[in-house]
């Protein structure tokens, strides 16, 4: 009994002890998970959800914690999944103690930094799901030898280098997804034909390069469904053994730069229900078979090089999406585009179809989307469009050659949310009505067209506007208080006939702007060339939209003066009331209009200075106060708003000298202040004007020289400084200004010479007549091009005939005077005196009684400066044939002349001396006294 008992005994103990064995070893292993997924837990530096502080505590079953799954048996973790918690933090590597793990998905998270390779000791890992993270570094190759792997998501991180070849050794893989990252290398190194269970192969949007392998479908596995490898660098042509992959549904090969044809090959993928193709180079036609897949419901053959007509259709009954778009197709829209009655999304814009729209669109019950804009359709629109009962958008603009009326009908579809017909020869007036069906309307285009009447107020009924632009028409009227659309972003009118004061207004206030304050979204107004609205701008403007960007209202004969008010429109960037008759002053308020970058106030009647105030626009780009009745000095701070780059102030009663601050605008590329009162020299600073294209201070006061160093503003083009007060000489340095076409100095006080440098340049306006200038106008170079009018009363100037001046090298007439004048005639009236000083003495000698006068007459030296006045030197009388000495006389005389030309002789060695003609002079009296 005793052994019986001991024997029991013994058997209780060892069993107790094989149960405790048993129940440690369970512990163990459960508490190296835990610990696994704790360390996990502190990798996480951001848990907005509190899906792991509030859950994953050590006083509960790792099993029921958020996110975990563990098999019954041994209650090991076998399913990890944090998808979408917005977790971030990095890759716990000790999830790889996680041994009995098979599904691990933390996709739609934030985290960061590498794959762990502890991870690879997860050999019964079936799936894992890294995407949409921020995962960095290279995909680990010991990802192919986890055998048991049959999804594979790493899309949407930012993995680089190359794909792995140790993935094609997954002969179970299913899922291949790594989409969205920065992988590289030649895609026909992958040996994709190895795959043999593979279902979705997405390697979309990296940047692989090469052609696609000619066996692609070869060996790869039957059950192909989906071949992504779209948005990456891959060439050449479209295998033709694409047929292969027979169970193909999806084939994604867009935006590369596929070229060659579309195989007809691809028509007998008989279950393909989705083509992406868009984005390439491909040519030639689209082959007629894509279009006997009769599972078709999406093709995408958009932005590609492909031409000739569109085929017809009739065995795609499930197409749903059909975008041809930015081809180059010609010929009509085939009628039998009728025939697909499931089609929902059409688009044929830009390409060059011809011809009528078919009215077999209107069997389209189920469409949607319709877009056949630039294209060269011509024709009426037809009424049957009006039964698409679900579509959305409707546009057919740009193609110019549309015309009629627009059908009442397409006013009628409730549905519609954007309708774009701009830019064609639509006629007609707009249905009084048009606006009380279209309830969902977001966006209407008409601009561009010959539309007339009166724009109707049922459009204020569309409460859903945000876009309206019916410019360019003919549109008459008073236009409509669109307070209603309070939605409204954007309301252009530009270039119509309409009208804003009505008769009933007693102010005359543009009273259509005061509804629109209601429009709290407004950004854009363009209301410019309706020369016909007639009236005031209500105060009420400064309470338009906070969004308010620009105001376009230019050419609109608006009176009165600018509202101060207009200052409280703080986003504004744009302000046009140029070619109006505003008066009075610019308000100091527009200086509130700190985002300004364009100001337009030209072609008014502005009176007073110009504010400094201005300069408070920190943002301004382009000033024109031009062509008003502006008058003193211009504010020197302008010169600090560095963001200027045109300014004219044209034709304004300014003056005082040139703002000198206006020279450390680096970046101007515009200055006009042409017509106005300026005067002063101009500084040598303006040099620093290194970004000017254009540069006009003609017509004003300017005075002194042209200043070297204009030649630094090496941008320039255009350069006027006619009509000012200018002088000494044109500098030879404007011939560095390699760009300057267009040069006008006239009517100035210039002197000197054409520098020959501007012939080197491309000029093709130059003058500049009316100055001083003189010697030889260049007839090389772009100088081969002018005439005349360019050098007008320069008469010092010589040069080919056409310039209407005298030749070079050869004297005029007035110059051989001047020559006369200064070279010959003082010498010769030397010789003139001495000879009838002799003359005198020979007749005194000879007469009895003495002569009344011993004295030379000084009216002969008077009379002998005078022009053709040189042969009265001698007495009248001295050489008559009455005087008894006449022959002595006349040889006398003889001999005087002829020493006179002697002297006066142009040649050094044939010029008598004055020695030799005192010595002539002395034999000639001797002869006379004998």
């Amino acid at each position: 009994m005793d052994a019986s008992f001991l024997s029991c005994a013994l058997m209780l103990l060892i069993l107790r002890n094989i149960t405790l064995s048993s129940s440690k070893t369970v512990i163990f292993n459960s508490s190296s998970d835990e610990n696994a997924l704790l360390a996990f837990k502190n990798g996480i530096t951001s848990d907005p959800y509190s899906v792991l502080s509030s859950n994953w505590s050590a006083n509960t079953s790792i099993c029921s914690w958020n996110g975990v799954s563990c098999s019954l048996k041994h209650h090991r973790v076998t399913a990890l999944n944090l998808s979408g918690y917005e977790l971030v933090g990095t890759i716990a590597p000790h999830l790889g103690n996680l041994t009995f793990l098979q599904y691990f998905d933390i996709s739609s998270n934030n985290f960061t930094g590498s794959i762990p390779s502890q991870l690879s000791n997860l050999r019964r890992l079936k799936e894992i799901n890294v995407g949409s993270n921020k995962l960095t570094g290279e995909i680990p190759p010991w990802l192919g030898a986890l055998s048991q792997l049959q999804h594979i998501h790493l899309d949407n991180n930012s993995f680089s280098g190359r794909i792995p070849l140790s993935l094609f050794n997954l002969s179970r893989l299913v899922t291949l997804n790594m989409a969205y990252n920065l992988l590289d290398g030649n895609v026909s190194e992958l040996q994709i034909a190895d795959f043999a269970s593979l279902e979705t192969l997405t390697i979309a949007t990296n940047h692989l390069s090469g052609q696609l392998p000619a066996d692609i479908c070869s060996g790869i596995s039957p059950k192909l469904r989906r071949l992504d490898l779209g948005e990456n660098q891959l060439s050449g042509e479209i295998p033709a053994d694409i047929y292969k992959c027979r169970e193909l549904e999806k084939l994604y090969l867009y935006s590369n730069q596929l070229s060659g044809k579309i195989p007809i090959e691809i028509g007998n993928l008989s279950m393909l229900t989705r083509v992406a193709l868009f984005s390439n180079h491909l040519e030639g036609n689209i082959p007629s078979t894509i279009f006997n897949i009769s599972s078709l419901e999406y093709l995408d053959l958009s932005r590609n090089r492909l031409c000739g007509s569109i085929s017809t259709f009739y065995n795609s009954p499930k197409l749903e999406q059909l975008y041809l778009n930015r081809n180059n197709f010609t010929g009509g829209i085939p009628k039998e585009i009728g025939y697909l009655t499931s089609l929902k999304n059409l688009a044929l814009s830009d390409n060059h179809l011809t011809g009528n729209i078919p009215k077999q669109l209107g069997n389209l019950s189920s469409l949607i989307q319709l877009d056949l804009a630039f294209n060269k359709l011509a024709g009426e629109l037809p009424e049957e469009i009006g039964n698409l009962a679900y579509l959305e958008i409707f546009g057919a603009p740009f193609n110019d050659f549309l015309n009629g009326s627009i059908p009442s009908s397409i006013f009628n579809i409730s549905t519609l949310k954007i309708l774009g017909l701009q830019q064609n020869q639509f006629s007609g007036s707009l249905p009084p009505t048009m606006g009380l069906s279209l309830v969902n309307l977001e966006q209407l285009y008409l601009f561009y067209n010959r539309l007339s009447g009166e724009i109707p107020s049922s459009i204020t009924n569309a409460s859903k506007l945000t876009m309206l632009e019916l410019n360019r028409n003919s549109f008459t009227g008073s236009i409509p208080d669109f307070g209603n659309l309070r939605l409204l972003q954007a309301l252009r009118l530009w270039e119509n006939n309409l009208t804003g004061a009505g008769e009933e207004s007693p102010t005359q206030e543009l009273r259509f702007l005061s509804s629109l304050t209601n429009c709290r979204d407004l950004e854009h107004l363009e209301i410019s060339d309706n020369p016909l609205m007639n009236g005031i701008l209500p105060a009420s403007v400064g309470n338009l939209s906070t969004y308010l960007v620009n105001f376009e209202a230019s050419n609109c004969s608006i009176r009165g003066v600018i509202p101060s008010e207009i200052g409280n429109l703080n986003s504004l960037q744009s302000l046009d009331l140029s070619e109006n008759q505003l008066t009075e002053f610019i308000p100091t308020a527009m200086g509130e209009l700190k985002q300004l970058v364009q100001l337009y106030l030209y072609d008014n009647q502005l009176q007073g200075y110009i504010p400094s105030d201005l300069c408070q626009m920190s943002s301004l780009v382009e000033l024109d106060l031009g062509d008003n009745m502006l008058s003193g000095s211009v504010p020197e701070c302008l010169g600090d708003i560095k963001s200027l780059r045109n300014v004219s102030l044209a034709s304004n009663n300014l003056n005082s000298t040139l703002p000198s601050k206006f020279l450390n605008l680096d970046d101007l590329i515009m200055l006009d202040l042409s017509s106005n009162n300026f005067s002063g020299q101009l500084p040598d600073q303006i040099g620093k004007l290194r970004a000017i294209n254009e540069l006009n201070m003609s017509y004003n006061n300017f005075s002194g020289h042209i200043p070297n160093t204009i030649s630094s503003c090496k941008s320039l083009v255009s350069l006027s400084l006619s009509n000012n007060k200018l002088n000494e000489s044109i500098p030879q340095s404007l011939g560095e200004l390699k760009g300057l076409m267009t040069l006008d100095l006239s009517n100035n006080h210039l002197s000197g010479t054409i520098p020959e440098s501007l012939a080197m340049l491309d000029l093709q306006y130059f003058n500049v007549s009316y100055n001083q200038l003189k010697g030889e106008i260049p007839d090389t170079g772009s100088f081969k091009n002018f005439t005349a009018k360019s050098f007008l009363n320069n008469s010092a100037l010589c040069g080919a005939t056409r310039f209407q001046v005298s030749p070079c090298g050869k004297s005029t007439p007035k110059s051989v005077s001047r020559i006369i004048l200064i070279y010959i005639v003082p010498p010769f009236i030397a010789v003139m005196i001495l000879a009838a000083g002799i003359l005198v003495l020979i007749r005194r000698r000879g007469r009895k009684n003495p002569p009344p006068s011993t004295e030379i007459p000084s009216e002969w030296v008077d009379k002998a400066l005078q022009e053709n006045e040189i042969s009265e030197i001698v007495a009248p009388g001295l050489l008559s044939r009455e005087d008894r000495n006449f022959s002595s006389n006349l040889q006398s005389v003889s001999s005087i002349f002829d020493l006179a030309m002697n002297c006066l002789a142009f040649s050094p060695d044939d010029r008598t001396n004055m020695i030799q003609a005192v010595a002539a002079l002395q034999k000639i009296k001797a002869k006379v006294k004998y």
